[in-house]
């Protein structure tokens, strides 16, 4: 499904898509020009490509690479730079013509209407993601606004928060996540007991990672991002009167990258950080660093055909979604 030059899992139509990130234009716009189809198509890279890369960069990088050299040839940042300046080119192909012709500083403004695509879209979901969550799932107490009663000042916040190495029905590892104890650390590099789809990694070590990144809110939190608020908890062909993103930016597959996404707005919906920042400045949780040990837990430490169950699965997935009847029915 994957074309030649796009990572495993991903599969994009690089036609243009005229659809805006929330409001489509009224006139269509001729192929291959317009602010407004960089900004779409950054949302749609954010999403399935990489939510954190500088794309700036990435093309500098791409430009200046043979694109025949072998991967065993690059160090792992080079390898994931140049294979985002293929995803970036497979949905712009004509961005090499146009700074062949604009001239190098053109990278720079290419980059920054990518960027602020998928900077509107993460804001957009990730506020979307925080204020329908509670409606996806049995909270009790039931969440409001307030994030600081989130997280691990949440019992049931806390238990899916909690990395899946400690016991969050022992009282004293709740009281220590509560209060921040150094007994218990929470790090990115800790995966929280949602990601796993019994919300518990199985306890026998040799299948740790069964049922990982198949968690119910994971998938609902891409069914919101995908199709709509309605979708998370309701099957159907067409909810509400706008073109769903998935239909919008032509997403054909699940990739590694989108589930990472799902579970950095799943994160955030149920911590008590008030502001969300990337980088995990002034003691905020890095979410940078969260997704990457996502993505390349499910692109290198899966085998093969691991990895190829799990976005089979996701694929299904979303295909019973695209697939389904126009009547909504009730998702358990």
């Amino acid at each position: 499904m994957a074309s030649t030059n796009l990572p495993s899992g991903g599969n994009l139509d690089n036609s243009d898509s005229d659809a805006s990130l929330e409001h489509p234009p009224r006139k269509k716009k001729k192929k291959g020009t317009g602010k407004q189809l960089y900004t779409s198509k950054g949302a749609m890279l954010g999403l399935v490509g990489d939510l954190f890369r500088d794309f700036t960069q990435a093309i500098h990088h791409g430009l200046a690479q043979n694109l025949h050299t072998p991967r065993s040839a690059m160090s792992a940042s080079e390898a994931k730079r140049l294979e985002f300046y293929r995803w970036i080119v497979a949905s712009l192909p004509q961005i090499p013509d146009e700074i062949a012709t604009k001239g190098p500083e053109y990278v720079e403004e290419i980059g920054y209407l990518l960027d602020r695509g998928r900077t509107s879209l993460r804001g957009t979901t990730l506020d979307g993601v925080k204020k329908s969550i509670g409606e996806w799932y049995a909270f009790v107490p039931a969440l409001n606004s307030d994030k600081a009663l989130r997280g691990f000042n949440h019992p049931v916040c806390g238990r899916l928060l909690c990395p899946a190495q400690f016991d969050y029905g022992d009282m004293e590892v709740a009281r220590g996540l509560r209060h921040g104890s150094s007994r218990y650390p929470v790090s990115p590099l800790h995966p929280p007991n949602f990601l796993w789809r019994d919300e518990k990694a199985p306890p026998d070590p040799k299948d740790h990672w069964i049922g990982y990144a198949r968690g119910q809110l994971l998938l609902k939190a891409m069914r919101h991002i995908l199709y709509g608020p309605q979708a998370a908890t309701t099957a159907g062909q067409k909810i509400g009167s706008r073109k769903p993103r998935a239909q919008s930016f032509k997403i054909r597959s699940i990739t590694p990258a989108a589930i990472a996404y799902a579970a950095v707005m799943v994160h955030f919906a149920l911590s008590s950080q008030d502001t969300f920042n990337a980088i995990g400045h002034m003691n905020r949780f890095n979410y940078t660093q969260f997704y990457q040990s996502i993505v390349h837990f499910i692109e290198h430490t899966l085998l093969d055909d691991e990895r190829a169950d799990l976005l089979g699965w996701w694929n299904q997935y979303v295909h019973y979604l695209r697939a389904s009847s126009s009547r909504p029915k009730p998702i358990c």
